[in-house]
């Protein structure tokens, strides 16, 4: 599959575009009418969890771990406002131009300073004049994937360049009319991005030559809206598991050189750890969560025959068949082997009461918790893998939740946050999510 061009990685080449764009440096300037995010009381804030209470204390003696923070938002592409204004009759307008959400979402972008941010809904050309050149004014550099066919939007993913290096990047697109699948026949698409850490660990200095640095696999995906189509977005998340399967692999080998066919300690590959985040569009519990966190497809058969057929597990199969992970777990059955849990805990379906729950989008339509952040804890990631005979993989380090961005309820959200999102302090209609982890061997 062609990347070109909806697939951008902005080199060198398009740094020239912040000189275009000096002309409009005091409508960015901090200095000027400053955004009113910073001025609010941020109900918002960090919460550790017991093993990050526990490292707080035992931090000063570590080593061979590192620490990093990422967030994943929806920040609403202005053009989505301008053609589906029904979603937000309840907001005030002005707090719905781009000219006063640029600030209010750049300010909240600065307030979380995180290591890695993962965007949706970003819009092509405020990604080249405005998110782009203000992100990396901020020491970031990012990859844009933008949506299929005539879609104007896309998900970004920006990195701090003195914390992490880009080692690949792969877009993945959803739209494959031509492999048969009648469900994957939307825009919508995935950004996976392998990155690795320039430190070695805590205590140390800064690696520039990014010599011994943990690697780390970050999938950032927006799934389709259509709440009527869950068996779409069932098939979305089924590829895109399929994808970071075949993406996680260090193809760098690790240990002795080979001594003879029996030596099981050479050649082992490593398995990066995961981080998927993004818009599912999907609620918890739904399939699409269970498929991710439970390693199963929760396929009924009259969906699996009359929707996806031979031709979906064959367009999965053959994402998988140049895997050599795949075929050592021997997958089928659109599993993966991926250990995924979640940042944020969820109550059971039966228990969740609506006044309690958390939401991560709030219009003038309805509140729902869509967003999520799932990553591989490594307990139970691919422990498969230590009963095969041959031996070929490994992972290469493993991550613990230190703390999250607490969520809100929607009645929270409409009294602490200025009501209907868009809101006078938070310029979407997504909230962001937010995780502290910490990467070890």
């Amino acid at each position: 599959m062609s990347l070109y061009p909806t697939f951008v990685h902005f080199n060198r080449y398009y740094k020239s575009i912040l000189i275009q764009q000096e002309r409009l440096k005091s409508q960015y300037d901090d200095s000027s009418d400053e955004s009113p995010y910073v001025k609010f009381n941020n109900p918002r804030k960090w919460l550790l969890t017991d093993y990050g209470n526990y490292f707080e204390n035992i931090k000063p003696f570590m080593s061979h771990c590192s620490e990093i923070t990422m967030a994943s938002y929806n920040v609403l592409a202005q053009y989505l406002i301008d053609t589906n204004m029904y979603l937000y009759t309840e907001c005030q307008d002005e707090y719905l131009k781009w000219e006063y959400r640029q600030k209010n979402l750049l300010a909240e972008i600065k307030e979380l300073n995180c290591d890695i941010f993962c965007f949706q809904e970003i819009q092509a050309d405020h990604y080249i004049n405005f998110y782009y050149p203000e992100m990396t004014k901020l020491g970031y550099e990012g990859v844009f994937k933008k949506r299929t066919r005539s879609k104007r939007d896309g998900c970004a993913t920006f990195y701090k360049s003195d914390v992490l290096a880009l080692e690949s990047a792969r877009g993945v697109e959803f739209y494959r009319p031509r492999q048969g699948c009648s469900l994957l026949d939307r825009d919508n698409v995935a950004l996976i991005l392998n990155l690795r850490l320039k430190h070695k660990s805590l205590n140390t200095v800064s690696n520039t030559n990014n010599v011994g640095g943990r690697r780390i696999c970050v999938a950032n995906v927006h799934l389709l809206f259509n709440p009527k189509r869950e068996d779409v977005r069932l098939a979305q998340s089924i590829a895109l598991t399929a994808e970071i399967e075949a993406a996680r692999i260090n193809h760098e080998v690790i240990g002795k050189p080979k001594v003879d066919d029996k030596d099981e300690n050479s050649d082992i590959k490593l398995l990066s750890p995961v981080i998927v985040c993004g818009d599912f569009n999907s609620a918890p519990f739904s399939r699409v969560y269970r498929h991710l966190i439970s390693k199963t497809s929760d396929l009924d058969k009259k969906l699996k025959n009359n929707y996806m057929g031979p031709c979906f597990e064959s367009e999965i199969y053959s994402v998988l068949e140049t895997n050599s992970l795949a075929k050592a777990l021997n997958l089928r059955d659109l599993t993966h082997s991926l250990d995924l849990s979640s940042v944020y805990n969820y109550n059971s379906k039966d228990s969740d009461l609506k006044e309690q729950a958390v939401v991560t989008t709030k219009n003038s339509n309805t509140g729902l918790n869509v967003d999520y952040v799932f990553y591989t804890g490594g307990e139970g990631d691919d422990l498969s893998l230590d009963d095969k005979k041959d031996g070929k993989f490994k992972l290469e380090s493993r991550l613990k939740l230190l703390a999250s961005y607490n969520l809100l309820t929607e009645m929270e959200v409409m009294t602490k946050m200025g009501g209907y999102l868009p809101s006078r302090y938070i310029s979407s209609d997504h909230m962001c999510l937010a995780a502290k982890f910490l990467i070890h061997d």
